[in-house]
This record gives structure tokens, C-alpha cells and sequence, in this order.
């Protein structure tokens, strides 16, 4: 399969990685139609974190579920799904209080992995295993295009959080401070919970516009 692999500092190329394979009966193969390019992977390409050359980058994504191992349930070949960009466990102390992004075995796409063969690869790329599917995956109604569930993966849900833990209720007055990709999230998303003020902060007019 074709796939973004970071070559070093500032460097990266699209080439051939071996395809992904069902490793586990809870796995799932997904043929990526929509990837995303988030500020974490910005930063990875700036030698900013610490991921070893000939990863595949990448871990906002959405696809076509192309195969699915023997204990799946929720999905079959062919549905429409979107990831969160890290795995969880399910089991461990944090994954039972519901923090699943604290799992003590947590791995996030494209962040190096696919170097070892039990961990993730990423997901700018044609194909992705995604782990412990049925309590992972979406499925996506087909009122939903693939662009605009990329936005579940990790920016939309990050900011709607935010939001939910600082307590935003209708009528609210919410200050917006930094309006990129996840501060425009955060406006959307104050709007939709009814707040009666949304003050964006920002110096880039372009943002400011939006």
C-alpha cells in the first residue's frame, strides 16, 4: 500500500509499506478514504516529537471497513466508519472510569508504531488495522460525508470536551482564545450548546473572518 512515511526532520515521502493484517479477532482492516493533517503531525514533520524514520504518519482518518476478524460484531466489510486517532484497552483502572485517553496501554496512529509489529501505523495511508474495533469504531449515516466526519476523529471532539468539562451551558458568555483548527472547533461548539456570546481572540484576520 502507498503511505506518507516520515523520512527525517523536514522530510518525508509517499512509498510503499507492506499491508496491514488482521492480528487479533477484534481487529478491523479500514481502507482510508479521508485523512487528516492535524498540528501534531506539523510537529512531528519539525523533529518536534520524538517518532523514528520510516513510520507512516497520521491519525485523523475515515474509511470503508475492507475486513474484519472472527469476534467482531458491530461492523462488517464495506460499512462507512470513522476512528478516534488512539487506541484504549477497555480494561485497565483509567479505560473503567471512562478516561480512555489515560489508557495504560494507549497508542496513538502514526506516531511510530508500525515499527513494531504489534502497534499502530498510520493513517495517511491506503489501508489502517484498527484494535478492539466494536469499541472504537463508528459507523456513519450516509447524511454524513467522509470530509465532514473527519472531524470526529480528533479536533471536533477535543474542543466539544473542552467545552462540556469548563461547564458551557445556554445563555453562557464563552471566550474563545486562539482560533485555529481546534479554537474554530471550540466556537462551533460553543454556539451549539447555546451560548448566548462567543468572543473569538485571534490575530490572523483569516480566522477572525471565519
Amino acid at each position: 500500500m502507498k503511505a506518507v512515511i516520515l523520512e527525517g526532520k523536514e522530510q518525508v515521502r509517499v512509498d510503499d509499506l507492506p499491508d496491514p493484517t488482521i492480528q487479533e479477532p477484534t481487529d478491523v482492516i479500514v481502507r482510508v478514504t479521508v485523512a487528516g493533517i492535524c498540528g501534531t503531525d506539523v510537529r512531528i514533520y519539525w523533529g518536534q516529537f520524538p517518532v523514528a524514520p520510516g513510520a507512516a504518519l497520521g491519525h485523523e482518518f475515515v474509511g470503508v471497513v475492507e475486513a474484519a476478524g472472527s469476534a467482531v460484531e458491530r461492523f462488517q466489510p464495506g460499512e462507512r466508519v470513522v476512528s478516534p486517532f488512539s487506541n484504549f484497552c477497555g480494561g485497565c483502572f483509567y479505560c473503567r472510569q471512562g478516561i480512555l485517553t489515560n489508557c495504560d496501554r494507549r497508542q496513538v496512529f502514526g506516531f511510530g508504531q508500525s515499527n513494531d509489529p504489534s502497534g499502530l501505523g498510520g493513517a495517511q495511508a491506503e489501508l489502517v488495522r484498527v484494535p478492539n474495533a466494536d469499541a472504537m469504531l463508528e459507523s456513519l449515516p450516509d447524511e454524513v460525508s467522509d470530509v465532514q466526519a473527519g472531524f470526529l476523529s480528533d479536533v471536533l471532539p477535543g474542543a466539544f470536551a473542552g467545552l462540556e468539562l469548563g461547564g458551557v451551558r445556554p445563555g453562557h458568555v464563552v471566550a474563545v482564545v486562539g482560533c485555529g483548527p481546534t479554537g474554530l472547533c471550540a466556537v462551533l461548539s460553543a454556539r451549539a450548546m447555546g451560548a448566548a456570546t462567543v468572543v473569538a481572540v485571534d490575530h490572523h484576520p483569516e480566522r477572525l473572518e471565519a
